[in-house]
């Protein structure tokens, strides 16, 4: 059985933390503190290993935020440091998924079922959310959907 992320972030923290690597450490620990969080605001909602994705998820896209702010602001040295943490939360995230293989997700689920027209739009999301979620931009799949129904 594998760890849950929780587990995975705190002890690669405490590892962080043998090594000296204060910046690691520092980073797993903002992010552990996130997933900690969210498994407390859930509480007596189902919190599984999606839910912990979609705390990573949210945590790197704030990162990115950021990036283009610091940017728009000139401050390459907060652009580094954000940046750095993007790349670690990624280490945690599943392998991206390209728009090629979106689009075969939604073929396959325009197949299965039976989607025609626009009105058909929820019962495709509903499977192909299930299955790109945390490893393509959810806005995007929306619209290639879209467009695979012809609208």
């Amino acid at each position: 059985m594998s760890d849950t992320l929780e587990q995975r972030l705190t002890h690669e923290s405490q590892e962080a933390l043998k090594n000296h690597n204060a910046r690691r450490r520092e980073i797993l620990s903002t992010l552990l503190s996130a997933v900690k969080k969210a498994r407390i605001d859930a509480a007596g909602k189902t919190f599984g290993p999606a839910e912990e994705l979609g705390v990573l998820e949210k945590a790197k896209k704030q990162r990115e935020e950021s990036v283009e702010l610091y940017k728009k602001a000139n401050r390459q040295d907060m652009v580094e440091r954000e940046q750095e943490e993007i790349e670690v939360i990624k280490t945690y995230l599943p392998e991206p998924l390209t728009e090629d293989e979106v689009k075969k997700i939604i073929a396959d689920a325009i197949t299965q079922t039976g989607a025609a027209t626009i009105k058909d739009m929820g019962k495709v999301m509903g499977i192909v959310q299930a299955q790109t979620k945390g490893r393509f931009d959810a806005g995007k799949v929306a619209g290639l959907v879209k467009g695979a129904l012809g609208a």
